[in-house]
């Protein structure tokens, strides 16, 4: 998604582009997981302009409606 992004603000010329957070949600989620999540996605550098981006901005484990709670007051609050 952040590569398709980018792609359009090169292709309409949106110099100063909104920005749109990624967020990754699992039951399970352990240390490696939560890395390699926020490593850079090659995918997201696009042009030499572009900056390397991490695939997802959060990631939030959700195991109860508190945890889902919590992880939507995050999100709306970012």
């Amino acid at each position: 998604m952040k590569a398709l992004y980018i792609h359009l603000q090169t292709r309409q010329w949106i110099v100063k582009p909104r920005g749109i957070s990624y967020y990754a949600a699992s039951t399970s989620m352990n240390e490696p997981d939560r890395k390699a999540l926020r490593t850079v996605a090659t995918h997201s550098i696009t042009t030499v302009h572009s900056l390397p981006q991490a695939a997802v901005d959060e990631v939030f484990t959700v195991n109860s409606i508190s945890d889902v709670e919590n992880m939507f007051q995050q999100v709306c609050h970012t």
